[in-house]
């Protein structure tokens, strides 16, 4: 019998299933759970180019918040993103614009489809956009711009914004969510545990 305090059903397939209670979705974790796994994707791809496995424990990543909402969002669940890609601890950024270096081109793809044959005049102010226009283009996910004599809006999915790797660190971007790893190695003395393997390697 597959049910339980009901009559069975002729079949599993004829098993009166109850609907779901919209009402007691969490939307707030829902949205956390989804920055979790962005955060931990970009930083696992982060991991693979550096050929550093997860099992490598690392001593942080640098995540760039664009408002306080997104910084509690991902405060709350710091303990299961270092969990996931094993690093120490989860660091934020408020102002990204001293730290970390953006550039900006037009995605010609999705111009196209907008501006026709304005696509050329509108790719070439994009590339001219400074960080402070980057930085309002990334929080509010629009930017209004003058082109050729005419103001026009500029939408987040119109650009293609990267990040440039730091000294140290590796970065990723995933629209406007940028993760950056430190790829020092955690733990106590890399080095000298790198130096007693190779020795073990060469008595062996």
């Amino acid at each position: 019998n597959l049910t339980k305090g009901q009559e069975g059903a002729e079949s599993v397939h004829l098993t009166y299933l109850a609907e779901a209670n919209t009402s007691l979705i969490d939307k707030a974790l829902e949205e956390r759970m989804e920055l979790a796994q962005r955060i931990s994707s970009l930083t696992h791809s982060l991991r693979k180019k550096s050929v550093l496995k997860v099992r490598q424990p690392l001593q942080r990543i640098l995540v760039p918040v664009l408002n306080d909402t997104t910084k509690e969002q991902v405060g709350k669940v710091e303990d299961l993103i270092c969990a996931e890609v094993n690093v120490k601890h989860v660091e934020f950024l408020d102002d990204t614009s001293g730290v970390l270096v953006k550039s900006v081109k037009p995605n010609f793809k999705r111009l196209g489809q907008v501006y026709g044959p304005r696509l050329k005049a509108v790719g070439a102010r994009i590339q001219t956009l400074n960080s402070d226009e980057l930085s309002q283009l990334e929080k509010q996910g629009e930017l209004a711009v003058e082109v050729e004599g005419e103001t026009l809006t500029l939408h987040l999915d119109e650009v293609e914004i990267r990040t440039q790797d730091l000294p140290g660190w590796l970065v990723a971007t995933d629209g406007p969510l940028t993760v950056a790893l430190d790829v020092t190695l955690a733990g106590p003395a890399p080095r000298l545990c790198a130096r007693a393997s190779r020795w073990h390697r060469a008595r062996v």
